[in-house]
Protein backbone atom coordinates (compact mmCIF):
# COMPACT_ATOMS: atom_id res chain seq x y z
CA UNK A 1 0.00 0.00 0.00
CA UNK A 2 2.84 2.63 0.53
CA UNK A 3 3.03 5.24 2.69
CA UNK A 4 0.12 7.36 3.83
CA UNK A 5 0.10 11.16 3.51
CA UNK A 6 -1.23 11.72 7.03
CA UNK A 7 -0.74 8.86 9.86
CA UNK A 8 -3.10 6.99 10.74
CA UNK A 9 -3.95 6.98 14.68
CA UNK A 10 -6.14 3.42 16.31
CA UNK A 11 -7.79 3.68 19.27
CA UNK A 12 -4.91 3.37 21.86
CA UNK A 13 -3.48 6.06 20.43
CA UNK A 14 -0.33 3.75 18.23
CA UNK A 15 0.63 6.51 15.10
CA UNK A 16 1.31 4.32 12.16
CA UNK A 17 2.82 5.57 8.64
CA UNK A 18 2.29 2.45 6.48
CA UNK A 19 -0.74 1.90 5.08
CA UNK A 20 -0.74 -1.78 4.76
CA UNK A 21 0.38 -1.82 8.82
CA UNK A 22 -2.40 0.24 9.04
CA UNK A 23 -4.94 -1.67 7.30
CA UNK A 24 -4.19 -5.00 8.92
CA UNK A 25 -3.99 -3.04 12.95
CA UNK A 26 -6.96 -1.23 12.22
CA UNK A 27 -8.83 -4.45 11.45
CA UNK A 28 -7.31 -6.35 14.21
CA UNK A 29 -8.81 -3.30 16.28
CA UNK A 30 -12.10 -3.86 14.94
CA UNK A 31 -12.31 -7.59 15.88
CA UNK A 32 -10.86 -7.59 19.55
CA UNK A 33 -14.03 -8.08 21.78
CA UNK A 34 -14.47 -4.80 24.20
CA UNK A 35 -12.81 -6.12 27.73
CA UNK A 36 -16.10 -6.92 30.09
CA UNK A 37 -18.21 -4.15 31.74
CA UNK A 38 -21.44 -4.15 33.86
CA UNK A 39 -24.11 -2.69 32.85
CA UNK A 40 -23.80 0.09 35.80
CA UNK A 41 -20.18 1.14 35.01
CA UNK A 42 -21.55 1.58 31.39
CA UNK A 43 -24.06 4.12 31.83
CA UNK A 44 -22.17 6.17 34.75
CA UNK A 45 -19.31 6.42 31.82
CA UNK A 46 -21.63 6.85 28.94
CA UNK A 47 -25.14 7.34 29.21
CA UNK A 48 -26.61 11.52 29.69
CA UNK A 49 -30.14 12.21 30.64
CA UNK A 50 -31.61 14.65 27.96
CA UNK A 51 -32.71 17.67 29.37
CA UNK A 52 -35.71 17.07 27.78
CA UNK A 53 -38.20 14.60 30.39
CA UNK A 54 -35.49 14.05 32.73
CA UNK A 55 -35.58 15.82 35.98
CA UNK A 56 -32.13 15.49 36.51
CA UNK A 57 -30.73 15.77 32.76
CA UNK A 58 -26.45 14.79 32.39
CA UNK A 59 -24.30 12.98 33.10
CA UNK A 60 -26.29 9.09 34.98
CA UNK A 61 -25.05 8.70 37.94
CA UNK A 62 -25.93 5.66 39.72
CA UNK A 63 -25.37 6.17 43.23
CA UNK A 64 -28.47 8.55 42.69
CA UNK A 65 -30.11 5.48 42.41
CA UNK A 66 -28.43 2.78 44.39
CA UNK A 67 -30.83 0.25 44.34
CA UNK A 68 -30.42 0.00 40.28
CA UNK A 69 -27.01 -1.05 40.71
CA UNK A 70 -27.39 -4.39 41.56
CA UNK A 71 -30.14 -5.11 39.14
CA UNK A 72 -28.21 -3.50 35.79
CA UNK A 73 -25.06 -5.57 36.92
CA UNK A 74 -27.17 -8.81 37.03
CA UNK A 75 -28.12 -8.25 33.19
CA UNK A 76 -24.14 -7.47 32.28
CA UNK A 77 -22.46 -9.91 30.23
CA UNK A 78 -19.80 -10.09 32.61
CA UNK A 79 -18.14 -13.20 33.57
CA UNK A 80 -19.37 -12.57 37.27
CA UNK A 81 -22.98 -12.39 36.18
CA UNK A 82 -23.02 -14.89 33.16
CA UNK A 83 -25.18 -17.47 35.15
CA UNK A 84 -27.93 -15.14 35.53
CA UNK A 85 -31.06 -15.61 33.35
CA UNK A 86 -34.10 -13.95 34.27
CA UNK A 87 -33.90 -10.73 36.32
CA UNK A 88 -37.27 -9.17 37.90
CA UNK A 89 -38.26 -5.73 39.25
CA UNK A 90 -41.57 -5.39 41.05
CA UNK A 91 -41.37 -1.13 41.96
CA UNK A 92 -43.23 1.66 42.50
CA UNK A 93 -43.93 3.77 39.85
CA UNK A 94 -41.55 6.83 38.80
CA UNK A 95 -38.08 4.95 40.33
CA UNK A 96 -35.76 4.62 36.79
CA UNK A 97 -37.24 1.02 36.21
CA UNK A 98 -37.60 1.51 32.49
CA UNK A 99 -34.39 3.62 32.90
CA UNK A 100 -32.64 0.02 33.99
CA UNK A 101 -33.87 -1.25 30.99
CA UNK A 102 -32.73 1.61 28.84
CA UNK A 103 -29.13 1.59 29.92
CA UNK A 104 -28.74 -2.51 29.66
CA UNK A 105 -30.44 -1.54 25.74
CA UNK A 106 -27.98 0.99 25.39
CA UNK A 107 -24.58 -1.28 26.66
CA UNK A 108 -26.09 -4.34 24.47
CA UNK A 109 -25.90 -1.68 21.88
CA UNK A 110 -23.02 -0.47 21.90
CA UNK A 111 -20.97 -3.30 22.74
CA UNK A 112 -22.12 -6.40 21.36
CA UNK A 113 -23.24 -8.29 18.23
CA UNK A 114 -26.31 -9.80 19.14
CA UNK A 115 -30.25 -10.03 18.66
CA UNK A 116 -32.16 -8.42 21.25
CA UNK A 117 -35.98 -7.49 21.88
CA UNK A 118 -38.23 -4.94 23.80
CA UNK A 119 -41.68 -5.40 24.60
CA UNK A 120 -44.17 -2.53 25.77
CA UNK A 121 -47.54 -3.35 26.53
CA UNK A 122 -48.68 -2.10 23.01
CA UNK A 123 -47.27 -0.93 19.55
CA UNK A 124 -48.48 2.93 20.63
CA UNK A 125 -46.59 2.69 23.51
CA UNK A 126 -43.53 0.44 21.71
CA UNK A 127 -43.58 3.45 19.35
CA UNK A 128 -43.66 6.16 21.97
CA UNK A 129 -41.03 4.24 23.88
CA UNK A 130 -38.52 4.30 20.68
CA UNK A 131 -39.32 8.41 19.78
CA UNK A 132 -38.80 9.61 22.82
CA UNK A 133 -36.66 7.45 25.05
CA UNK A 134 -34.43 4.86 22.96
CA UNK A 135 -33.76 8.01 20.44
CA UNK A 136 -33.17 10.47 23.12
CA UNK A 137 -30.53 7.43 24.75
CA UNK A 138 -28.76 7.71 20.90
CA UNK A 139 -28.42 11.16 20.31
CA UNK A 140 -27.04 12.09 23.62
CA UNK A 141 -24.64 8.98 23.84
CA UNK A 142 -21.97 9.66 20.99
CA UNK A 143 -21.07 5.90 20.99
CA UNK A 144 -24.23 4.95 19.54
CA UNK A 145 -24.86 7.96 17.49
CA UNK A 146 -21.54 6.24 15.32
CA UNK A 147 -23.06 2.96 15.09
CA UNK A 148 -26.76 3.81 14.43
CA UNK A 149 -27.15 5.10 10.98
CA UNK A 150 -29.82 8.43 10.25
CA UNK A 151 -33.50 7.43 10.01
CA UNK A 152 -33.62 9.27 6.82
CA UNK A 153 -30.81 7.36 4.67
CA UNK A 154 -32.08 5.00 2.31
CA UNK A 155 -31.75 1.15 3.64
CA UNK A 156 -30.46 2.51 7.16
CA UNK A 157 -31.65 -0.13 9.11
CA UNK A 158 -32.93 1.97 11.31
CA UNK A 159 -36.89 2.78 11.79
CA UNK A 160 -38.93 3.57 14.59
CA UNK A 161 -39.27 -0.43 15.63
CA UNK A 162 -35.81 -1.58 14.23
CA UNK A 163 -32.57 -0.43 14.61
CA UNK A 164 -29.36 -2.21 12.96
CA UNK A 165 -25.74 -1.71 14.20
CA UNK A 166 -22.82 -3.80 12.44
CA UNK A 167 -23.97 -7.42 13.57
CA UNK A 168 -26.91 -6.36 15.97
CA UNK A 169 -30.42 -5.74 15.69
CA UNK A 170 -32.89 -4.37 17.92
CA UNK A 171 -36.75 -5.43 17.58
CA UNK A 172 -38.52 -3.31 19.63
CA UNK A 173 -42.38 -4.47 20.14
CA UNK A 174 -45.79 -4.77 21.37
CA UNK A 175 -47.38 -7.04 23.47
CA UNK A 176 -50.72 -6.76 21.63
CA UNK A 177 -49.67 -7.94 18.73
CA UNK A 178 -48.37 -11.45 18.56
CA UNK A 179 -47.24 -11.00 15.02
CA UNK A 180 -44.48 -8.17 16.60
CA UNK A 181 -43.57 -11.27 19.26
CA UNK A 182 -42.86 -13.78 16.82
CA UNK A 183 -40.91 -11.42 14.84
CA UNK A 184 -37.22 -13.19 15.20
CA UNK A 185 -34.82 -14.98 17.81
CA UNK A 186 -33.65 -12.51 20.52
CA UNK A 187 -30.66 -13.16 22.99
CA UNK A 188 -31.74 -11.02 25.40
CA UNK A 189 -35.07 -9.37 26.11
CA UNK A 190 -36.60 -6.46 28.11
CA UNK A 191 -40.36 -6.62 29.18
CA UNK A 192 -41.22 -3.62 30.41
CA UNK A 193 -44.52 -3.01 32.41
CA UNK A 194 -45.79 -6.61 32.04
CA UNK A 195 -48.67 -6.19 34.66
CA UNK A 196 -50.38 -3.84 31.60
CA UNK A 197 -49.92 -6.90 28.62
CA UNK A 198 -53.20 -8.34 28.08
CA UNK A 199 -54.27 -11.88 29.63
CA UNK A 200 -54.16 -14.05 26.50
CA UNK A 201 -52.90 -12.94 22.60
CA UNK A 202 -54.65 -14.21 19.85
CA UNK A 203 -55.43 -17.34 21.96
CA UNK A 204 -51.54 -17.90 21.71
CA UNK A 205 -50.51 -17.82 25.57
CA UNK A 206 -49.75 -14.69 27.52
CA UNK A 207 -47.10 -12.41 25.71
CA UNK A 208 -45.17 -12.66 27.93
CA UNK A 209 -43.98 -16.59 27.42
CA UNK A 210 -44.30 -16.06 23.79
CA UNK A 211 -41.67 -13.35 23.95
CA UNK A 212 -39.76 -15.46 26.31
CA UNK A 213 -39.75 -18.25 23.86
CA UNK A 214 -37.73 -16.01 21.35
CA UNK A 215 -34.80 -16.32 23.82
CA UNK A 216 -34.27 -20.48 23.38
CA UNK A 217 -32.09 -20.32 20.34
CA UNK A 218 -29.71 -19.18 22.88
CA UNK A 219 -29.69 -21.57 25.31
CA UNK A 220 -27.39 -20.38 28.59
CA UNK A 221 -26.19 -17.37 27.12
CA UNK A 222 -29.87 -15.85 27.28
CA UNK A 223 -30.67 -12.74 29.63
CA UNK A 224 -34.50 -11.45 30.29
CA UNK A 225 -35.31 -8.14 32.11
CA UNK A 226 -39.22 -8.46 33.52
CA UNK A 227 -39.80 -5.01 34.63
CA UNK A 228 -43.23 -3.59 36.34
CA UNK A 229 -45.62 -1.54 38.75
CA UNK A 230 -47.66 -4.26 40.38
CA UNK A 231 -51.65 -3.85 40.34
CA UNK A 232 -54.45 -6.22 41.57
CA UNK A 233 -52.33 -8.83 43.83
CA UNK A 234 -53.95 -11.86 42.22
CA UNK A 235 -53.73 -10.81 38.81
CA UNK A 236 -50.62 -9.29 38.98
CA UNK A 237 -47.85 -10.67 36.55
CA UNK A 238 -45.19 -9.00 38.12
CA UNK A 239 -46.38 -10.14 41.24
CA UNK A 240 -46.15 -13.46 40.19
CA UNK A 241 -42.62 -13.35 38.63
CA UNK A 242 -41.03 -11.76 42.02
CA UNK A 243 -42.41 -14.61 43.64
CA UNK A 244 -40.48 -17.20 41.22
CA UNK A 245 -37.43 -15.01 42.20
CA UNK A 246 -35.09 -15.60 45.07
CA UNK A 247 -37.54 -12.49 46.05
CA UNK A 248 -34.38 -10.16 47.22
CA UNK A 249 -35.14 -6.50 48.59
CA UNK A 250 -32.73 -3.16 48.98
CA UNK A 251 -31.90 -2.72 52.32
CA UNK A 252 -31.55 0.63 54.05
CA UNK A 253 -29.34 1.52 57.04
CA UNK A 254 -30.98 3.38 59.58
CA UNK A 255 -28.87 6.69 60.63
CA UNK A 256 -29.59 6.20 64.05
CA UNK A 257 -28.47 2.65 64.61
CA UNK A 258 -27.23 1.14 61.27
CA UNK A 259 -29.78 -1.53 61.40
CA UNK A 260 -30.23 -2.53 57.55
CA UNK A 261 -34.49 -2.99 56.87
CA UNK A 262 -36.42 -2.69 53.82
CA UNK A 263 -38.62 0.41 53.66
CA UNK A 264 -42.15 -1.12 54.83
CA UNK A 265 -44.94 1.59 54.51
CA UNK A 266 -46.53 0.72 58.01
CA UNK A 267 -43.41 2.05 59.70
CA UNK A 268 -44.36 5.62 57.96
CA UNK A 269 -45.90 8.04 60.46
CA UNK A 270 -47.62 11.66 60.38
CA UNK A 271 -49.50 13.85 62.21
CA UNK A 272 -53.15 14.53 61.63
CA UNK A 273 -53.33 16.48 58.18
CA UNK A 274 -49.78 17.23 58.11
CA UNK A 275 -48.55 14.38 55.24
CA UNK A 276 -45.87 17.12 54.88
CA UNK A 277 -44.40 16.38 58.20
CA UNK A 278 -44.09 12.28 57.65
CA UNK A 279 -41.29 10.16 59.18
CA UNK A 280 -40.06 6.62 59.31
CA UNK A 281 -39.34 4.74 61.99
CA UNK A 282 -36.85 2.24 62.14
CA UNK A 283 -38.28 -0.90 63.11
CA UNK A 284 -34.96 -2.02 65.06
CA UNK A 285 -34.30 1.40 68.02
CA UNK A 286 -37.78 3.14 66.99
CA UNK A 287 -35.87 6.18 66.39
CA UNK A 288 -37.94 9.12 63.46
CA UNK A 289 -36.51 9.44 59.91
CA UNK A 290 -37.58 12.67 58.63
Amino acid sequence: MGTLDHPVFLADGLEIADGYTAAILALIDGLTPLPPITVSAWADEYRRLPTKGAAEPGRWRTSRVPFAREIMDCLSDHPDYAHVRRVVFQKSTQVAGTEIGNNWVGSVMHRMKVPIMVVQPTIDLAERWSKQRLAAMIDDTPELRRLIAPARSRDSGNTTLLKEWPGGVLIVSGANSSASLRSMPARYLFCDEVDAYPVDLDGEGDPLSLAEARTSTFGTGRKTFICSTPTIKSLSVIDKEYQLSDRRRYYVPCPHCQHEQPLEWDHLHWPVGQPNAAAYACAECGAEIP
